[in-house]
């Protein structure tokens, strides 16, 4: 069995990484905004604050 050598990541890896954490960290926070629009402890304008605008179906 052959050993592989253990590497640490390297700058570009990890700033994708935080990248990636940082897209996941907004969309948990606009689904909780939208929550709570939903249940009506926000007011539409918040949501527009924050960037969040809901689009009209076709």
């Amino acid at each position: 069995m052959k050993k592989q050598a253990v590497t640490t990541p390297g700058p570009a890896v990890l700033e994708k990484k935080r990248h990636f954490q940082h897209i996941i960290q907004k969309m948990m926070d606009d689904k909780d905004a939208v929550n709570r629009f939903l249940d009506g402890e926000i007011s539409g304008e918040q949501l527009h604050a924050r960037g969040i605008k809901f689009i009209k179906a076709l």
